[in-house]
């Protein structure tokens, strides 16, 4: 079972990222992260933190995963959930919807790799966190053209 986790998850993972808007881009002029009111598409109102850790489902599933200490084989399950399925969701960003020119999209990217960083897999393998980085660099290249 522990291994269908993350598969199990990535619905709940991948409807959260739906309403998620860390660099603002469907925000109303005016609008900000720091407004009570945010842009509501969908049922659900957007989420405009760079905060990894203020999804929804993050608690809930830390706290699972701490139930058995370092003993516990699902540890780590959040930080798989992030790198397979949020990372790439942040680098897709980067590359189709950030304004390199924009700094207050630039320091919202600057804070979505800061978070990314925090569950960077020290695995021989490429990592999702290595494409990510790729992606900003490519896009910083085209901003400056």
């Amino acid at each position: 079972l522990p291994q269908s986790l993350p598969e199990a998850l990535s619905l709940h993972v991948g409807q959260s990222l739906l309403w998620w808007d860390p660099l603002e881009t469907c925000q109303s002029k005016g609008h900000s992260s720091s407004s009570s009111s945010s842009t509501r598409w969908g049922p659900r109102r957007s989420s405009t933190t760079s905060q990894l850790d203020d999804f929804e489902w993050f608690a809930d599933l830390s706290s699972y995963t701490e139930l058995d200490g370092d003993d516990d084989v699902d540890a780590d399950l959040v930080p798989q959930l992030i790198q397979k399925y949020v990372i790439p969701e942040i680098a897709r960003r980067a590359r189709d919807c950030w304004d390199v020119t924009s700094s207050r999209q630039s320091s919202a990217m600057a804070k979505l790799i800061d978070e990314c960083l925090l569950f960077e897999s020290d695995t021989g393998e490429s990592s999702a966190f290595g494409s990510l980085v790729n992606d900003i660099f490519e896009r910083l290249g085209r901003g400056l053209e």
